[in-house]
């Protein structure tokens, strides 16, 4: 039995897209893989 992760739909600004796909490409990484970890990096830093 596989293991799926929840699925979320979001509405976000095109700006924000943008910086998104940017840094993905930069980073080499899927747009979800960067939503993920830009997300793990805001929670991070505000558990210091």
């Amino acid at each position: 039995m596989s293991r799926r992760n929840p699925q979320i739909h979001i509405r976000i600004p095109e700006e924000v897209k943008a910086w998104l796909e940017n840094n993905a490409r930069e980073n080499e990484r899927t747009m979800n893989s960067e939503v993920v970890f830009q997300l793990k990096q805001a929670m991070e830093k505000e558990s210091k």
